[in-house]
């Protein structure tokens, strides 16, 4: 796509109508921005609030319209690139399921993106034109988040709850890598427009969250680089930042191990968008440069670190070996289909 140097909200009004079939042009831009303003005066403003008041001992981090703005910008970025070739339909699935993919923390940031049923519910007659299709934008926006709890992985949302191809109102869809971008975007968004600077500066920070506020405060920039294959990460920590730990849920940690940590976690979720963007996107490796600074910037605090992340080596197995890749060979109870299993099976035996 050629974006012009536009965001993709601002190029969906003005999309070619070549790129729409017959070249019968939808007012796909009407239809966003009447969600978006109703979800602006009715949830955006009140998100990072809603999620503060379910834990008093907790800060949550911006996820309110500058945030929405932010993901937008990011994912515009990633899909500004020859290759890549979303339609104008498919443009406006991702900006709507961009546009809800938080407003569920609401309610709490607890599985946050499960609780969507209740805000599309009350924009029903905004939010996708049938039931169908607000179906397909709450399993996007749903797929940009989840943790492994208990025996089912809810991490892998998007390979087990969304098709490749969908048929909708004539038109074929991709929601896979509509959620992997939406997915990666929010992932890219973490940076210091998120950060309350001032409270951690000042100790006002609730413990259990400082280290988010540090985190994000301290990315000072993102670049995306499609000549390269890459993304290029710049932190900036303060001489102050360096010297404490900061609180993190139960522990505390330094803000550099966070770093760490965070850094390891984008490069997971590079690995798992791209598999559902082959021939579309192609984002290799991350680089990163952490700078630390003081009130004089060049007394040279401490050496510029500079790394690389990408897929090398060979592969490690899972730990649950070629189980852990097939589902299907366990059965209802979750027992190993092995020989041990099978003989039993044939033979008669219980397993």
């Amino acid at each position: 796509m050629d974006l012009k140097n536009r965001t993709l909200d601002v190029w969906l009004r003005n999309a070619p109508p070549k790129l729409y079939p017959l070249g019968k042009k939808t007012d796909y831009f009407s239809y966003y921005t009447k969600l978006k303003d109703y979800l602006h005066d009715n949830y955006h403003k009140e998100v990072t609030v809603g999620a503060n008041l379910e834990k008093k001992d907790e800060l949550l981090n911006d996820h309110g319209p500058d945030h929405i703005d932010k993901v937008i910008e990011r994912a515009s970025n990633l899909v500004d690139c020859k290759d890549c070739d979303l339609s104008p339909f498919e443009v406006y699935l991702l900006l709507i399921s961009i546009q809800v993919h938080d407003a569920g923390n609401i309610f709490g940031r607890e599985e946050h993106e499960n609780k969507l049923e209740k805000i599309m519910a009350e924009a029903e007659k905004l939010c996708g034109r049938d039931e169908i299709e607000r179906t397909v934008i709450r399993k996007i926006a749903q797929a940009h988040g989840g943790e492994n709890r208990g025996l089912r992985d809810v991490r892998d949302k998007i390979g087990q709850e969304l098709s490749a191809k969908e048929a909708l109102f004539g038109e074929e869809v991709r929601p896979r890598v509509i959620a992997s971008i939406l997915r990666f975007a929010d992932e890219l968004s973490d940076d210091k427009s998120r950060a309350n600077l001032k409270l951690l500066e000042e100790n006002r920070i609730p413990k259990k969250s400082e280290v988010f506020h540090a985190y994000a405060a301290c990315l000072e920039s993102v670049l995306i680089k499609h000549d390269k294959s890459s993304i290029l990460l710049r932190y900036r920590i303060p001489k102050n930042f360096t010297l404490r730990r900061f609180g993190k849920l139960e522990e505390e940690v330094y803000l550099l191990d966070e770093i760490y940590a965070r850094v390891m976690k984008m490069h997971r979720e590079r690995i798992y968008c791209m598999r559902f963007c082959k021939k579309l996107l192609n984002i290799e490796t991350i680089e990163v440069l952490i700078e630390f600074y003081s009130d004089f910037i060049d007394d040279n605090l401490f050496t510029t670190l500079s790394f690389a992340l990408s897929e090398s080596g060979y592969p490690e197995e899972t730990k649950e070996g070629i189980y852990g890749l097939c589902r299907t060979l366990t059965d209802f109870e979750g027992k190993k289909i092995d020989g041990e299993y099978v003989k039993n099976k044939i033979s008669g035996a219980a397993p």
